[in-house]
């Protein structure tokens, strides 16, 4: 580790040090003599200027925006009258056009109204001979600037022999620009790189984040090397837009999937405060963005947009010493990751106050940036290799390893086999016991329902484990039908079987000798003899008695799922709901109730459809519930389907959606049709 950590900084002061470098040649001839400015114009008036303000030209405007002029005078010896000279005035934003002894010289940038600058690249001119002055004559230059927020030389203006100059010209701009490029197209390609791993590995969540890391962060080192796309030189691009999207959005993104990175890798996950607010920070670094209407209000903008984004990169740091609280190991490959970066800031703090030495702030931090983008690709390749020698090791002691494996393995299986053939004896005891009492409640059940008149009926039971919790009947005398009962007894298993077949009785008891009585009286006679006679046993129901008239029908309801009515003149059913004022279950003793009796208007034609809650609750492998809502689109569906045909087609809708997941609990459907 300590090796690696040496190595980066080698490195990056290796090419720090080489790039800062400035060889003053013998015959290079720097323009330190007196300059002077105007804000009024190339007539003047014109004022001393010191070549150090040449980094902030803002402050000689009122705005901070308008065009400033700068010339100085210069001779150049007569010995020199035979050689090809370039004036290099290093980078100038954000535009400028130069004049040499009031000849027009060149420009870079564009001036208003499509204002764009020419990056960091260098700006140089050649200086023609038949405009130079040689000798004790003077020469004048005179510079045109554009200021707006960006105002600034980059460097004290030099004269020299053209190829010099252009040798110069070619070694900044590589680092200055064109190396970003560089930066932008191989970070794009790290990016493509992480996205294909993501999609042949989801469960890696930190090769997704470290992708769009990489994505954004190649669009914001676009705002350095804007001068090498040709584009540029057409002038017609929105300045402010795109330093609104590549500088700051991309900036702001970027932040966001480096925490998010950060995170992932970590193997954490952001609870929902946290998520909602890293994404309403970030909305609020988009508003502040966009809301900017000039370039100056954007750049005064931009240190609200950092500050909110260090509070941001808080968070990482957060996420970091909890990970070394937790002793979590991969946080130390993290830190070593980013090390690059770390040490850039170091480096670029230094030559931020020593001014003696001229280096680009922003390449030292891309540097160190790219330096941590291939530090993680590193990693990732390092991962692969070890994960392939791991393979390849298996193979070779594959054999070895499964001879070890297989004795351990008898052994255990020794062990085991006498506690299976114990545990297949209580197995087969506890089935037969399942399957006596499946049998004994079956015969409790409606086996041979009679054909009732004036009505068509069908229904399913479907046991979660051979003994259901779920109980039905219809009551009827003389092949008409009174009305029926649908409940669920809480629990599963031989328990709550059993529960069924006792209360079975009582409701069947109550409601036969309650012909006079209304329902919610007869559910609370019901409610009392339940807990009277199953004595400590816990269980307890919910469900729905029903009483049938000629036009109308009487329920009422302990906690059970609303019945669907499906009257013959509507298009879809409805839900059959009680109000708030019904409560209750049964079978709780203490346990407030208040059961109510409601009434529905049945004509000839009208269907009902009940259920018990393992419809509603069933699950798939997402973990979704089947729902009301299925449940209600199906029944509308299957609507022109006989009864039994409807039955069949729901129990299918509800096993097609489960798919390969058991079932939780017993369910039961039936439907009914007034003929």
């Amino acid at each position: 580790m300590r090796k690696a950590f040496f190595i980066i900084f080698f490195i990056l002061s290796t090419v720090f040090s080489l790039i800062s470098c400035d060889a003053n040649k013998s015959d290079r001839q720097y323009l330190k003599n007196t300059w002077f400015y105007s804000i009024q114009g190339k007539d003047g008036p014109f004022s001393p200027i010191d070549t150090n303000d040449f980094d902030n030209l803002n402050k000689f405007l009122a705005e901070r925006k308008g065009y400033i002029w700068l010339k100085t005078n210069f001779y150049i010896p007569e010995s020199r009258k035979k050689e090809n000279l370039s004036c290099n005035l290093g980078i100038i934003k954000i535009a400028n056009e130069t004049y040499l002894n009031n000849t027009y010289i060149g420009k870079s940038g564009y001036f208003p109204p499509n204002e764009f600058t020419n990056g960091e690249n260098s700006t140089v001119f050649p200086l023609p001979r038949a405009t130079l002055h040689y000798g004790a004559l003077p020469n004048e230059l005179l510079i045109k600037i554009w200021v707006n927020g960006y105002g600034k030389i980059s460097k004290t203006p030099y004269i020299d022999q053209t190829d010099a100059v252009n040798h110069t010209k070619e070694v900044s701009d590589f680092f200055a620009s064109k190396s970003f490029l560089l930066f932008s197209l191989l970070m794009m390609i790290i990016s493509a790189i992480y996205l294909l791993l993501y999609n042949f590995r989801r469960i890696e969540k930190s090769h997704l984040s470290f992708s769009r890391i990489c994505f954004f962060s190649s669009f914001f080192i676009l705002t350095v090397c804007v001068g090498e796309f040709p584009i540029i030189l057409s002038g017609k691009l929105n300045f402010l837009l795109c330093e609104q999207i590549f500088h700051a959005s991309a900036a702001v993104l970027s932040s966001f999937f480096t925490v998010s990175f950060m995170r992932d890798f970590l193997h954490k996950e952001d609870t929902n405060k946290v998520s909602i607010f890293r994404i309403t920070i970030t909305i609020v670094c988009f508003i502040i963005i966009f809301s900017a209407h000039d370039l100056i209000s954007f750049l005064d903008s931009l240190k609200y947009i950092y500050l909110i984004i260090s509070v941001h990169m808080l968070y990482a740091v957060q996420m970091i010493v909890h990970s070394m609280i937790e002793h979590n190991k991969r946080v130390w490959t993290l830190l070593f990751g980013f090390s690059p970066v770390i040490m850039s800031l170091f480096v670029a703090v230094f030559f931020w106050f020593n001014k003696t030495i001229s280096i680009s702030i922003i390449f030292i931090l891309a540097t160190g940036w790219l330096l941590t983008i291939l530090v993680f690709l590193g990693i990732l390749i390092y991962n692969f290799a070890y994960s392939q020698s791991q393979v390849e090791y298996l193979n070779r002691n594959l054999e070895k390893i499964v001879r070890q494996r297989t004795s351990e393995l008898e052994s255990s299986n020794n062990l085991l086999a006498s506690k299976n053939s114990e545990l297949e004896f209580e197995k087969e005891r506890t089935e037969k016991e399942i399957e006596l009492a499946s049998f004994v409640q079956q015969s409790f059940y409606n086996q041979n329902l009679p054909k009732l008149n004036g009505w068509e009926i069908a229904y399913y039971l479907k046991p979660l484990s051979g003994v259901s919790g779920d109980l039905y009947d219809f009551f009827h005398k003389d092949n008409k039908l009174l009305g029926l009962g649908i409940f669920d007894v809480s629990g599963h298993g031989i328990s709550s079987g059993l529960v069924t077949m006792l209360v079975k009785n009582i409701i069947e008891q109550e409601f036969y000798s309650g012909e006079d009585k209304k329902l919610d009286d007869i559910m609370n006679i019901i409610n009392d003899r339940v807990i009277a006679e199953k004595g400590n046993i816990e269980n307890y129901l919910t469900g729905t008695l029903v009483r049938f008239f000629k036009d109308r029908m009487d329920f009422v309801s302990a906690g059970h799922p609303p019945a669907l009515l499906f009257k013959h003149d509507h298009t879809s059913p409805e839900f059959i709901y009680t109000n708030e004022t019904q409560y209750g279950v049964v079978g709780i003793a203490d346990f407030p109730i208040n059961f109510q009796t409601y009434s529905v208007e049945l004509n000839p034609g009208d269907s009902l459809l009940f259920y018990t809650d393992g419809i509603t609750e069933a699950m798939n492998s997402n973990r979704e519930e089947f729902g009301k809502k299925r449940l209600y689109d199906a029944f509308q569906r299957f609507r022109d389907l006989t009864l039994n045909e409807q039955i069949k087609s729901l129990v299918n809708e509800v096993y097609a959606f489960r798919g390969t997941e058991k079932l939780d609990d017993d369910i039961t459907l039936i439907i009914l049709k007034k003929l």
